[in-house]
């Protein structure tokens, strides 16, 4: 990863701690190893009523983000999250602007790349558009509709 996408990564983080800051009625734990051997966890855990959320922040320059960049474990976290009862996804920031994308909504394309090397992309149009780290509402939209959604494991 390039000096100027660390940046663009930072500056994500910077917007959602910010957001989290405000937000009420939520509990968000930022989760980052201080050992950077470590293989972490996705980057936020939050709960909030009945709705527990794990979610990893990232960010393009384009309007595409190319899923061989969310690592196995991350998406091994994902689904173990999921099979919990919780709600995984991406805060993803694009060119075109920010989206909650949803876990099941993608998970496809990753377990295609991660096992046939075929190329995939996220784009804002495969979630729920947000704004300012804002992901509260896109998630609780993706919770209520989570069951009727036909979703390709």
């Amino acid at each position: 990863m390039g000096i100027s996408q660390q940046a663009a990564g930072a500056a994500l983080e910077r917007d959602l701690d910010r957001f989290h800051h405000g937000i009420v009625g939520w509990y968000v734990q930022r989760n980052h190893p201080k050992d950077k051997r470590t293989k972490g966890p996705p980057d936020y855990l939050a709960v909030g009523g009945s709705i527990a959320v794990l979610f990893d922040a990232k960010s393009t320059r384009s309007e595409r983000w190319s899923v061989h960049l969310l690592k196995p474990h991350q998406a091994q976290a994902f689904d173990a999250f999921e099979a919990a009862g919780g709600i995984a996804g991406l805060y993803l920031r694009t060119a075109d602007g920010d989206a909650w994308v949803a876990w099941p909504d993608i998970r496809w394309k990753w377990r295609r790349w991660y096992t046939l090397g075929t190329a995939a992309t996220v784009v804002r149009t495969d979630g729920l558009a947000c704004d300012g780290g804002d992901w509260v509402a896109a998630v609780k939209v993706d919770a209520s509709t989570r069951a009727t959604r036909r979703v390709v494991a």
